[in-house]
């Protein structure tokens, strides 16, 4: 298990001889995931080496040997394979689909905006794991265009101070186009992206904060924004992953 990516590895050697493009089955025994282990699919990746070679070319520092079956046995197939690999495939992992007992629940919360027109109100949002487990994002989350916290500004109110993590949008909704964007601690944005996690868990217990200062514009719209987090897969508790932003003249 490597802590700094939040990834573990199992290496297994089998001795052939195996037939040109035949097709086996491998029963690699049971792979345990603790509590701090995300879901979302585990990855195989095979290659052919010498009888003779070390099973770990590259030590990884902390391996150590499993309590698995100590001879592997390839069974063929008796048909023929439906799928072959492609050459430009052969460095890519197969995925397989996995779930763990890690249940993490996000939450965020929202705020409400107080003051007169021309008024500078400051304000606080964070998102916070409950847990009790921790995982970092999944991949469909990781290639969001959410971040831990996504803020959609009210439309009563401008921000003058953003985070120098939250990233500028021209939208209240993501977006992909490159006009929209506002830049990285830019003022002025109707939506925020929040990083702060650099990819790597959110712990339980552990909490992002974000300040920002809005002004209250004359405008008499007062309709809500909102808050949300990006991590929601598995959630247990869904309705706390969003919170409004309301806007409240005096």
């Amino acid at each position: 298990m490597r802590s700094e990516t939040g990834s573990a590895t199992v290496s297994c050697k089998v001795l052939g001889p195996f037939e040109p493009l035949a097709s086996y089955d491998f029963d690699l025994g049971a792979a345990r995931a603790d509590v701090h282990a995300m879901w979302e699919g585990v990855g195989y990746q095979v290659r052919s080496m010498s009888a003779d070679a070390p099973l770990v070319e590259v030590p990884l520092g902390d391996e150590r040997k499993g309590d698995g079956p100590d001879e592997l046995t390839a069974v063929p197939r008796p048909a023929a394979p439906t799928h072959i690999r492609a050459d430009g495939d052969f460095w890519q992992p197969l995925h397989t689909a996995v779930d763990v007992a890690n249940i993490a629940d996000f939450a965020v919360t929202g705020t409400t905006l107080r003051g007169r027109p021309g008024d500078v109100v400051r304000a606080e949002f964070t998102v916070r794991n409950l847990g009790p487990g921790s995982r970092n994002p999944t991949q469909k989350e990781g290639r969001s265009d959410y971040a831990p916290l996504w803020l959609s500004v009210p439309p009563g109110v401008t921000v003058v101070h953003a985070p120098p993590i939250c990233f500028g949008h021209k939208t209240n909704r993501p977006s992909t186009r490159y006009e929209d964007n506002v830049g990285l601690g830019k003022p002025k944005g109707r939506g925020y992206s929040c990083g702060g996690t650099g990819g790597q868990y959110l712990a339980a217990g552990k909490e992002l904060r974000y300040v920002f200062e809005f002004r209250i514009e004359a405008s008499g719209d007062l309709r809500p924004g909102f808050v949300t987090t990006m991590y929601r897969e598995g959630d247990p508790r869904p309705k706390n992953n969003t919170a409004r932003v309301e806007v409240k003249e005096r």
